[in-house]
């Protein structure tokens, strides 16, 4: 159940990435991670937080998947080979997700950050393990 206080907000409550202003121009974002962008501002629109929060988590991770190719992905492979998960990447894959979908999200998570793409406290938020998610 949503709390009463956060029914009613309009796309002007929304962060700047999601209504397409001010992005940052450091990273890009590309078409699939516009679409799971305009996809969780629909669903916030229209009141179905959790979907909302879900494309966002999507367009998260595509960002990290491209984010780590540019960077290398041998590399990746490397620094997660101790982490628990499914850790098949085709690299023959024609398309993005082709690619990654031998991939666990988390692991793409802890890779993106032992390799410094994103930083232990960007890393901390997003880590569904992590103490900051524990209900209280």
């Amino acid at each position: 159940m949503v709390p009463v206080k956060y029914r009613n907000m309009s796309s002007s409550n929304l962060p700047a990435i999601l209504v397409n202003k001010g992005l940052p121009a450091a990273w890009p974002i590309d078409a699939a991670e516009a679409r799971y962008l305009n996809k969780a501002a629909k669903l916030f629109n229209d009141e179905y937080y959790e979907e909302s929060l879900l494309a966002l988590w999507n367009a998260a991770i595509t960002n990290l998947r491209r984010r780590i190719e540019a960077y290398n992905t041998d590399l990746f492979e490397s620094v997660v080979k101790d982490v628990a998960g499914r850790k098949n990447m085709r690299k023959d894959g024609s398309t993005l997700v082709e690619r990654w979908s031998g991939v666990d999200d988390l692991l793409v998570l802890q890779g993106a950050a032992r390799l410094g793409l994103i930083s232990k406290r960007a890393h901390k938020i997003l880590d569904p393990s992590s103490t900051l998610c524990d209900a209280k």
